[in-house]
């Protein structure tokens, strides 16, 4: 948070500068930089996650495998009643 000792102090800062004498610090905006930074980042973001959907699509999990060094279990035998 900005104490308004500091406030005042950047306040006479831009205002001796000449190029900044015009502006209103209220109506600063980010303007293109900030807005193709955000974009920027936006892209990024979605290519990750596009990458690493590829990825974990390509993983096949089996729900059977054992560890190394175990014997495998028993498929589970079918014990629906008998009619």
């Amino acid at each position: 948070m900005m104490t308004p000792e500091v406030s005042a102090m950047s306040a006479r800062l831009f205002a001796s500068q000449p190029a900044f004498a015009q502006l209103d610090p209220e109506r600063v905006t980010p303007g293109l930089l900030g807005f193709l930074v955000v974009l920027g980042l936006g892209l990024a973001t979605w290519l990750l996650l596009r990458s690493l959907n590829h990825q974990l699509r390509r993983i096949r999990f089996d729900e059977r495998a054992t560890p190394p060094g175990e014997q495998p279990a028993e498929p589970p035998r079918d014990v629906s009643p008998e009619p």
